[in-house]
């Protein structure tokens, strides 16, 4: 179903390179044939002018939104900390780090984004809880799957990673202060196995969710009035943050 908007449309933005041309003439055939690349129109800011011009709307009635989210509900949005490698490149390199796990699919997308496509709903939980993954030291950042995900006007503000706590005292592996341990410098997202059964004591090992604007704690204290212990933080395979331990 198809409506537009009963209001006069607003004149061309300034700056935005988009003529007043029939569907006619933009097919007409050129003398050499080509595929355009549209670079001004997955610029941000033009698409900000575009907003404002347009009028139409598609509707899409619930059925059909469903049966086509359906479709991407084993997927995931990535992008890399840093400069991302070549498709082909990360196509290769993800099909060995990732061999056994299932099948898969990688796709770029505009602003550096990359959709990721399981065949299994396991294999997604897999890619979210074991990584961080990272190709030549760069960390390829993964999100689960959401509706209406325009990749020009994301901006990647949080990153999962798994941090080691050395020096914390064994009666504070305990899930509710690991948690307040993890909020209290990002978001708690996972212990791990080994952490929660003691069954490896050197450090205990969390996954949290954290604010990439925000300077890296790289230590803190815990304890009560009378007593407390300094822990350090160690930020594992994040090269790119240029921040280990104190």
């Amino acid at each position: 179903m198809i409506g537009a908007g009963d209001g006069e449309m607003g004149g061309k933005p300034d700056g935005l390179p988009i003529p007043n041309r029939s569907w006619a003439t933009v097919v007409k055939p050129r003398e050499k044939a080509s595929v355009e690349q549209p670079t001004s129109i997955n610029q941000r800011e033009n698409l900000e002018k575009l907003k404002k011009s347009v009028n139409d709307v598609v509707m899409v009635e619930k059925a059909m939104r469903t049966r086509a989210t359906n479709r991407m509900a084993n997927s995931l949005f990535g992008k890399f900390l840093g400069k991302a490698p070549p498709l082909e490149v990360v196509r290769k390199s993800l099909t060995e780090i990732w061999r056994g796990m299932g099948p898969f699919s990688v796709s770029d997308m505009s602003n550096g984004f990359y959709l990721i496509h399981c065949e299994k709903p396991e294999m997604v939980e897999s890619l979210m809880w074991e990584g961080p993954w990272t190709i030549s030291g760069m960390v390829l950042q993964l999100t689960p799957w959401k509706d209406h995900f325009q990749p020009t006007f994301e901006k990647l503000d949080l990153a999962a990673v798994w941090v080691q706590l050395h020096h914390l005292p064994i009666e504070y592996w305990s899930g509710e202060v690991l948690e307040l341990i993890g909020d209290s410098f990002g978001r708690l997202l996972k212990v791990d196995e080994h952490t929660e059964k003691l069954t490896r004591t050197k450090f205990a090992r969390i996954c949290v969710e954290i604010d990439l604007s925000k300077p890296l704690k790289r230590g803190f204290w815990i304890g009560d009035e009378e007593n407390r212990c300094m822990v350090a933080i160690f930020y594992e395979d994040c090269r790119c943050f240029a921040l280990i331990v104190v």
